[in-house]
């Protein structure tokens, strides 16, 4: 009985995961965890194999086999864009800050090591946006839209280019802002979202979830590329994520065959998941992809260097000064 109740749950989670049907507290943060569920039915099969429980074994073994599908393809790189685009190159970060506790010497190394031109923080409070402002990286990328809250939400980015701020839709109700803003980078234009929705640790946080990624509009097939980049507490094994990236997206991650490389939490329990994201228009190329440990955050940073489509600068108009 005990064997075939654990079979059962086992299917339950495959067809959730295989046509998306997760709904609602607790199912939409548990299905994070699917490639250890993809491990832990593997050793139950064979467990239950071992027992004489055949029918058991097949049934869960098989389930073993349909999430592997679903996950392997993260581990393998993708192929680049054919043709190749031939716009500028960015290269973006997205880093947790704690609300203000990270430590922005970290940072700033990162920053000049991997010359990033453009950086997506979350947890962003008005203190650490000061810090940020009057500190290294501050230096290093002077031009800034931010929506700096008290709490964890506050979100901004921070750029070696100048910035003009563009309306974002779809965050009102969430108390989780978002900042848009397009970026003039020498031979092309992008456009960058800083991305953090509330975490789903409550039914109401949950719909939140949804309603903010929801509200993120497809890539534009002719317009300027668009980035999104930040902590979106969601992995690809939720289906509102893998939504988003079906309308014309690529994550920079599973792009370059590191998909299953954990960005939180820093410890091991919670089991370390996949929510912090590049996910850049699907015209672009992922030339590189890595992460970071940042001493003060609970969350590694992700960093993405991209190869955008030419778009003509000053697509979006004139650019302000610098801040």
């Amino acid at each position: 009985m005990v064997v075939w109740i654990a079979a059962a749950l086992f299917v339950a989670w495959t067809i959730m995961r295989t046509f998306g049907l997760e709904r609602g507290y607790p199912l939409v943060p548990l299905l994070a965890y699917t490639p250890y569920v993809v491990v832990i039915a593997a050793i139950a099969a064979a467990m239950t194999l071992l027992v004489a429980r055949r029918a058991a074994a097949i049934v869960t073994a098989a389930c073993a086999v349909a999430l592997l599908i679903q996950v392997a393809p993260r581990a393998i790189p993708e192929e680049a864009p054919d043709p190749a685009p031939e716009g500028p190159q960015l290269r973006v970060l997205s880093v947790n800050l704690l609300t203000g506790d990270a430590d922005l010497g970290t940072v700033a190394g990162l920053i000049e090591d991997l010359r990033v031109d453009v950086v997506s923080f979350s947890e962003l409070t008005p203190r650490a946006a000061q810090s940020v402002r009057q500190g290294e990286v501050g230096e290093i990328l002077p031009y800034s839209a931010v929506d700096a809250l008290v709490d964890s939400s506050g979100t901004g980015l921070f750029s070696r280019y100048p910035l003009r701020p563009l309306p974002a839709p779809g965050t009102d109700g969430t108390d989780a802002p978002t900042v848009v803003a397009a970026v003039d980078a020498p031979g092309g234009s992008a456009e960058v979202w800083s991305i953090h929705p509330p975490p789903p640790t409550r039914p109401t946080a949950v719909s939140a979830l949804a309603g903010y990624l929801g509200a993120i509009p497809p890539a534009s097939a002719e317009g300027p590329p668009r980035v999104l980049i930040g902590d979106f507490n969601a992995s690809l094994d939720n289906d509102t994520l893998r939504d988003v990236i079906g309308q014309g997206y690529t994550d920079a991650a599973d792009a370059r065959g590191a998909g299953l490389v954990p960005t939180w939490p820093g410890g091991l329990w919670p089991p370390p998941v996949t929510i912090d994201h590049v996910i850049a228009d699907e015209r672009a190329a992922i030339l590189k992809y890595e992460t970071a440990e940042i001493p003060g955050s609970d969350h590694r940073a992700v960093f993405a260097e991209l190869r955008l489509p030419g778009i003509e600068p000053g697509t979006f108009g004139p650019l302000p000064a610098e801040d």
